[in-house]
């Protein structure tokens, strides 16, 4: 095995490189041919300049849109100067499916949750080393802002941009997250204000800021680097409290979308020596055909990363979901979701939507009772009461 891994690398472990396009593309292309059962390597889109925007969905029916699993995504290398997380996903992507069959909790993750994984969002940035894509546009200032440019849609915006929006179009993506550099913190939105004078100064309180808060902690706990930090408390920070943006995709994503996305910040260094990201080492059980060996870790980014992003990536399966389907046919409807905490005087949190296939939704939630209504076009609404619990989802189906 590791003889075919060579080939995307020159030294002897590829995890222990930066690696580059076409290095990317041909590890991508090998773990998709080597787990056919458990993954499916697409693309996004091109970029600027034509490369591909690969990535790897890993889910137990890769070829199947099934019901009852929420989907997640991770993104990487958004700022092309800014590598760890490229990095990390490669690592995470290796570890999730060699780890399928000998992990548990890993595999049954795998087989409950439709996960896709993109290492690099900006692979022209990454080539060229620099923060940019390759029209010089800082890709997380380019999606709609709901006070600048409060208009979803794609045309104008940059090719990198489009695929994103493109893709989020077609999927009802749970729980996100993209993985930057330059600081080591969670970010959660919101990003900006409608008044600039606030800056810097005060939180830019989302719907779900409260949630929003035990979300990031779920990573920022099990990154000591992170938790500990001297200038964010307990590592993480709300966007517009630290600085402003318009135009960030945590931000659009979760306006328009009603996806729970964070940004996290892996590195001070934006682009560390290879030697500090931390690799993993093999050790073979059987035969090469059958995949079976065990993973070793050595210190480094990885080790502070890698069960940050499991636990976060498990939070999408806490809270509250169902179906709505019609009463008599049983097919799928779509419904917006609408959930309000009971005994609060805060507002209804963002509605979710269903998946137009399947009719499930699921909302990530804080244990509590909730009020919850689904909306049909052209029918009368239902509204139920439900009590979400601590460590697993609530069920709550729908029939019109």
């Amino acid at each position: 095995m590791l003889e075919t891994l060579k080939a995307t690398s020159p030294k002897e472990n590829p995890l222990l490189d930066y690696h580059n396009y076409d290095e990317l593309t041909e590890l991508l292309t090998q773990y998709s041919r080597m787990y056919p059962h458990i993954s499916s390597m697409f693309t996004l889109g091109r970029s600027v300049a034509g490369r591909e925007l690969w990535g790897l969905r890993i889910t137990d029916n890769p070829t199947q849109r099934e019901a009852a699993e929420p989907e997640f995504i991770y993104l990487g290398n958004m700022h092309g100067d800014e590598t760890v997380g490229r990095e990390m996903l490669v690592n995470l992507i290796v570890h999730l499916l060699t780890s399928y069959g000998n992990v548990t909790d890993i595999t049954q993750l795998i087989d409950t949750t439709d996960i896709y994984i993109v290492p690099s969002i900006n692979p022209d940035g990454f080539e060229r080393g620099r923060r940019a894509n390759d029209n010089g546009f800082d890709l997380n200032r380019n999606f709609p802002d709901r006070f600048q440019d409060p208009n979803n849609d794609p045309a104008g915006r940059q090719p990198e941009t489009q695929a994103v929006m493109y893709f989020w179009d077609s999927h009802n993506f749970v729980l996100s997250a993209n993985l930057h550099g330059g600081a080591v913190c969670v970010n959660y939105p919101y990003d900006d204000f409608s008044t600039p004078t606030q800056c810097g100064r005060a939180i830019s309180y989302a719907p779900d800021h409260d949630l929003y808060v035990d979300l990031s902690l779920t990573y920022s706990r099990l990154n000591e680097p992170m938790y500990n930090s001297n200038e964010f408390d307990q590592g993480i920070t709300n966007g517009a409290e630290w600085y402003c943006i318009s135009g960030s995709m945590q931000d659009w994503s979760y306006v328009w979308y009603s996806t729970l996305h964070v940004t996290i910040e892996l590195s001070n260094v934006k682009y560390p020596a290879a030697s500090q990201l931390g690799m993993l080492l093999w050790l073979f059980l059987g035969q090469e055909q059958g995949h079976h060996f065990f993973l070793l870790l050595v210190a480094g980014f990885w080790e502070d990363n890698r069960d940050a992003m499991i636990a976060y990536l498990k939070r999408a399966h806490l809270g509250l979901r169902g179906r709505v389907s019609d009463a008599t046919t049983g097919e799928a409807l779509k419904a917006h979701v609408e959930v309000k905490p009971v005994g609060k005087e805060a507002s209804a949190l963002v509605a979710v939507r269903t998946d137009n296939v399947t009719g499930d939704y699921f909302r990530v939630l804080l244990p509590g009772t909730y009020t919850v209504t689904a909306t049909v076009p052209s029918k009368a609404p239902q509204t139920k009461t439900v009590q979400v619990p601590e460590a697993k989802a609530a069920v709550l189906d729908f029939a019109f």
